[in-house]
């Protein structure tokens, strides 16, 4: 039988003895996010990411410039690709560096629970 992942978010509800609201959920979940997501960050695997998402809308774009402007429908068509290829690349990017930012300061939460599990020691030990 598998056992049961235990998540950070559950671990800290455990360790405080109460349930989290829904703005210290996501400000945890983002703060873990952000500290798996430094690994990647700003290393040649990142770079070969982004620019792999950046040549989508690049060549969107080429692909539009190909369509004779009488060809209306084809331009927009075209164009909603562009745009949307543009929109995901930057909504991408600002998703990943604002989880990364946000691993620069643990969630408050965080530190109670950290605080509150020093001082009942590790689980072994409690009696």
């Amino acid at each position: 039988m598998a056992k049961k992942q235990i998540t950070l978010v559950g671990g800290l509800e455990q360790i405080t003895g109460k349930p989290m609201d829904e703005e210290e959920r996501s400000a945890v979940e983002l703060w873990e996010k952000g500290k798996a997501l430094q690994q990647l960050y700003g290393t040649f695997l990142w770079d070969i990411i982004i620019d792999t998402l950046r040549q989508f809308g690049e060549d969107a774009v080429e692909n539009l410039m190909k369509i004779d402007p009488k060809n209306k429908e084809d331009v927009l068509a075209e164009h909603a690709v562009a745009y949307a290829a543009n929109r995901i690349y930057v909504e991408f990017v600002n998703a990943i560096t604002s989880a990364v930012q946000a691993a620069e300061h643990p969630p408050k939460i965080l530190k109670t629970g950290a605080m509150q599990a020093y001082r009942q020691g590790p689980p072994d030990l409690q009696l």
